[in-house]
Order: structure tokens, then C-alpha cells, then sequence
């Protein structure tokens, strides 16, 4: 897979505060489809009805994370996209969540949230030990320890590979989103101890976000596109005290502000986590909508 690097491209390219990037390319790929989401389960609500989980027995849905980071006047990125349009085909399942971190490479994208992009495009760029003449645009991480492998659209199964029978550990999602500014609130219900702790982060996504896309055209909609996080994009720690079998935890809540929105485009994105930053678990809701544990045995 070719690279476009930044020292070969210093007219493409910017820098961001904690690393040089630059655009990624391996083929043309001038023709996309979907948007920058894509398999996220539409986030509706729904559940279990209220049906409450039998401490330390109760399995939950399992959910893959996708964090795809993308910008609108990366060309590459189309290839990316036409990836996304195939897999949300084929997750019948609604296996996997998207969420699409904007970054403004080559120039500037106005769905970039710096505060969100710049920590953790650095850190999977350290993680993965990419060069610094090597880091750019598109790259997909899935469950914060792999990427997606190239070429994107023959591998839509690799994600959904990931995917568990069950999860011992539920989330459950409520929100109060306005046009700028809101409160997630969640719980989590834990089926085996996590003696080690746990963390979490909490994303707020725009779905349906009209603006061109380069390799595609004007007039694009953009999915899951992260427009903030309660807190740091890497994540908050949960006690090992609260991460016990058969135990809860709550976090009530949690004040956000974020870039004007259109408010019935909004969802909740909820990721849990071990201490290594692996994915155990992942749920998604809409905007203003009570989503319940998603139940599959007690």
C-alpha cells in the first residue's frame, strides 16, 4: 500500500499539534458510497422493555468498535467509505459501531474536533509504532487493537469477525442532547469481576451531516461523525471497587458541548474497556432516547 508522505507533500499536508501526518492512498479511488459511518445499529432505543438483569448471570449483546479516521478533502478516504457502504451491507446484525474522527488533512474539515482527533490519532499512530513519514489518512483501528485490513472493502468481514456470542457486560444509555450542549447519563451491569478495573468513554456522533467529500463529491452524508466526548477520547477509569460480579455502574449525568447540531441526528456512543484499552463492549443510542440492556440470557 502506497503512502503520499508528508515530506514528499508539504502542500497537501498540516500538522497537527503532536505529530506530523499526511495522506495515505493505494488507489485512485474516486468513487465511494454510504457515508463516513455506516453498521451502526441505527441506535433507536429499545432493549429488553425494562427487564431488569439477574446480577452476575445475565449475558448482554456484544458490539464491535470502529473508529475510522477520515477528512473531507482526503481523497483516499473515499476508498474508506465505499468500504463502510459494503460492510453496513453485509452487518445484518448490526454487529458493528462506526465512529468517524474527522482530521483536517490535507486542509481544513470543519467536522474536526481537535480535541478529539489529535490525542488519539497520536496514540494509535504510537501504538501501531507508525512512522512519522508514514502517518496519515485513511486509518481504521477496530477495537482499539487492529486495523482494517487493506484493501478495506475485500475484508468487511473482518470486523464482524470480532464479534462475541455474548458479553458479560451490559450498557444502558440515556441522554439530554440540545443543539450545542447536553448530559449522557449510563449504567453498566457487570456478569464477572474485573479485578484490574475497568474504563469508559462516551462519544456524541452526528449522523446525516451534509458537506462535500474529495474522491466523491458535494452534497455527501456523513455519519458518525464524533462531535465530542464527556471527557479525554482515551478514556476514564472505573475502579476495580465498581467492577465487580454481579455489581453495577453508574455515571449520571455527564455534561458535553459540541458544535452546532441537528439535534434528531445525535447519538450516544458508550465504549467499555479493560485497562490495556481493548474493547469489551460497545452500544450505541439515540439522541434524547433511553436505550435498556440489551438482554440474551439470564
Amino acid at each position: 500500500m502506497n503512502k503520499i508522505n508528508l515530506l514528499g507533500t508539504l502542500f497537501m499536508c498540516l500538522f497537527i499539534s503532536l505529530g506530523s501526518v499526511s495522506c495515505s492512498s493505494s488507489d485512485d479511488s474516486n468513487n465511494g458510497g454510504g457515508g463516513t459511518g455506516g453498521g451502526t445499529g441505527g441506535g433507536t432505543g429499545g432493549g429488553n422493555g425494562g427487564e431488569e438483569p439477574t446480577p452476575g448471570t445475565t449475558t448482554y449483546l456484544h458490539r464491535v468498535l470502529l473508529e475510522d479516521f477520515t477528512g473531507k478533502t482526503c481523497n483516499p478516504c473515499a476508498r474508506v467509505i465505499k468500504a463502510l457502504a459494503e460492510l453496513e451491507k453485509v452487518d445484518t446484525d448490526h454487529a458493528v459501531v462506526t465512529v468517524a474522527v474527522h482530521m483536517n488533512i490535507p486542509s481544513a474539515d470543519p467536522m474536526t474536533v481537535d480535541a478529539i482527533a489529535n490525542p488519539l490519532f497520536t496514540h494509535y499512530m504510537d501504538k501501531f509504532k507508525i512512522a512519522a513519514n508514514q502517518r496519515g489518512i485513511p486509518f481504521v483501528v477496530i477495537n482499539k487493537n487492529v486495523t482494517w485490513t487493506y484493501p478495506e472493502i475485500n475484508n468487511t468481514s473482518q470486523p464482524i469477525k470480532l464479534r462475541n456470542a455474548s458479553s458479560p457486560i451490559g450498557i444502558k444509555i440515556n441522554s439530554q442532547l440540545g443543539e450545542t450542549s447536553g448530559t449522557v447519563s449510563f449504567e453498566l451491569a457487570l456478569s464477572q469481576d474485573f479485578n484490574e478495573g475497568l474504563r469508559y468513554i462516551a462519544y456524541i456522533v452526528e449522523d446525516n451531516i451534509i458537506d462535500s467529500q474529495a474522491g466523491i463529491g458535494s452534497n455527501f452524508s456523513h455519519h458518525a461523525v464524533a462531535k465530542a466526548t464527556t471527557a479525554s477520547p482515551l478514556g476514564t477509569d472505573i475502579s476495580s471497587e465498581s467492577t465487580k460480579k454481579g455489581g453495577t455502574f453508574k455515571a449520571t449525568d455527564l455534561a458535553v458541548t459540541y458544535k452546532k447540531a441537528n439535534v434528531d441526528n445525535l447519538r450516544v456512543v458508550i465504549v467499555v474497556t479493560d485497562k490495556d484499552n481493548n474493547v469489551l463492549n460497545v452500544q450505541d443510542a439515540k439522541g434524547n432516547v433511553e436505550k435498556d440492556f440489551v438482554i440474551l440470557s439470564k
